[in-house]
């Protein structure tokens, strides 16, 4: 036990001598308290009891608090000194009054123990809620282990069946005590350090993934989350969109004003976008003076308004040298069906109209959207176009009716209805996109439609998500942007005119051929 924790607290104070920021140092003078109490244990009879008892337990229970402090610096928790230095208080006055007496010794050693491991047990509890490493487990599987012997030992003492005259007795309650502390001894500093190291390749890791100019995201990372929020769509049908922001004009900035001014005015218009967006949205630079918001959980309207904020802040922000820049913005929300190279591409597709029809503006992907909404592009109703038919009647009859009907909604949720209104008209339009559904199934198997199966399992997903969200908006539990998101873009976009689109062909064969 002294050997190990000699060792451990020469290398790891060795480690923590020039910077400490994670909680190295105070595990050392841990380490050394441990030594030093061990090392007083192997003296008693030798030397006086107050310094193998007295010293030596205080020096234990020291080791702890140390340990609790330490744990607090690497999770950023501030712990208060009383909690620290209330139970070296005590073990410092009972052993004083109980030095002939070790029942009661061993009492309040076993229940200040027993607090401060609880204590500690508490904060890594937390920790390994927000932990994605795995020197937190051994951490705690030592602290535990040490924990769940001292229980053990406590029960033993106050039912009688062990009783402990000296620390060297060679008790099966004392055998049990020395070896899970020595064990417990090495998860501890293992996992500790491990820790250590676990952060600091995160650290590494982050900067590698930051832009050193902007403080932003690089493309490497930007990839990342979008891939994360990707699947997530694909499992739990959570909206996900990104914004591509170009600013305007900058080459001229920096002809004129130097490069030294464009990176500041860069830092600055990342500042401006940082400050409109939320927490969870991702900001990245793509590259130059083109950047990347991803808004997770965010549906079409929810981005058309962001982009929008964004744009506004940009345009009235003023830079060094009384310098105003705009920028162009073009967004894309996730298809279930896309890659990443087609998601972003539609997002670029849509940056390139804003600059190409005269910069400082927003440009949705979706051109079936009409544009005279003045608060956000593309949310003033669905336009039905010759180009959306599919070559049957029934069916373009039917896609036609559902965009009426989503109108309807749409401008019912624009217009003030109440929920239990919008609820009824919600229903009522799931009612006829459930019988299109039928009428659409029963048409492709008759015509033999290669994936008709395939396309009968997304009619599935598509009623069992819009049953799903209309419980939630009864029972208050979904705001209107989510629902509006579902029958405009999911249902209606990426559904009656992506999805029915792919069949189209097919069916225009067929009836061509008179069938």
């Amino acid at each position: 036990m002294i050997t190990s924790s000699l060792t451990l607290c020469l290398a790891i104070g060795w480690v923590a001598k020039r910077e400490d920021r994670d909680g190295l140092r105070p595990l050392t003078y841990c380490l050394a308290l441990h030594a030093l109490t061990y090392c007083l244990y192997a003296l008693r009879g030798r030397i006086p009891d107050l310094l193998s008892v007295w010293v030596a337990n205080v020096a234990l229970v020291s080791a702890f608090s140390f340990l609790i402090h330490a744990v607090g610096v690497f999770l950023e928790r501030r712990i208060s000194r009383w909690v620290l230095l209330t139970p070296v208080a005590v073990v410092a006055l009972g052993f004083a009054a109980f030095m002939s007496n070790i029942s009661a010794r061993m009492a309040i050693n076993g229940a200040v123990f027993l607090v401060q491991e609880l204590i500690l047990l508490g904060h890594l509890a937390r920790a390994l809620r927000e932990s994605r490493g795995r020197g937190i487990y051994l951490l705690t599987a030592g602290v535990f282990l040490f924990f769940l012997v001292l229980a053990i030992t406590a029960i033993a003492e106050l039912s009688g069946s062990e009783r402990i005259q000296s620390i060297t007795d060679p008790t099966l309650a004392q055998s049990l005590r020395f070896l899970s502390a020595f064990v417990s001894l090495n998860l501890v500093s293992l996992g500790f350090v491990l820790m250590t190291k676990e952060r600091a390749d995160e650290r590494t890791r982050q900067m590698a993934m930051k832009d050193k100019l902007t403080d932003c995201w690089n493309r490497f990372r930007i990839e990342e989350v979008a891939q994360q929020e990707m699947l997530r769509l694909a499992r739990y049908g959570t909206p996900v969109s990104l914004i591509m922001i170009d600013l305007d004009f900058f080459k001229a900035i920096n002809d004129q004003h130097g490069h030294g001014v464009g990176d500041q005015i860069l830092k600055d218009f990342a500042a401006t976008v940082q400050s409109c967006i939320r927490n969870t949205d991702v900001l990245g630079r793509w590259g130059g003076e083109e950047f990347i918001v991803l808004l997770p959980a965010s549906s079409y309207f929810v981005t058309a308004a962001i982009a929008e904020r964004i744009r506004a802040a940009v345009e009235t922000a003023e830079h060094a040298n009384g310098i105003r820049i705009t920028a162009s913005l073009g967004f894309s929300s996730c298809q279930s069906s896309d890659s990443w190279d087609a998601w972003l591409a539609r997002a670029d597709l849509a940056l390139y109209r804003a600059k190409a029809e005269g910069r400082n503006r927003v440009e949705a992907e979706m051109p079936l959207l009409s544009e005279d909404s003045p608060s956000a592009p593309g949310v003033a109703r669905l336009i039905w176009s010759r180009e959306f038919e599919t070559g049957n009647r029934m069916l373009d009859q039917q896609h036609r009716q559902l965009f009426e009907q989503a109108n309807q909604l749409l401008g019912a949720m624009t217009g003030g209805a109440s929920r239990q209104q919008i609820a009824d008209r919600v229903a009522s339009f799931l009612l006829a996109m459930e019988e299109h559904m039928l009428d659409e199934e029963a048409l492709l198997e008759k015509l033999d439609y290669p994936d008709c199966e395939e396309h009968q399992a997304q009619h599935r997903r598509l009623i069992e998500r819009a049953r799903s969200l209309l419980e939630r908006y009864a029972r208050n539990e979904l705001d209107l942007a989510e629902l509006l998101h579902f029958v405009i873009y999911e249902f209606s976009a990426q559904h009656l005119l992506i999805e029915d689109g792919k069949y189209a062909p097919f069916v225009q064969r067929l009836t061509l051929a008179g069938r």
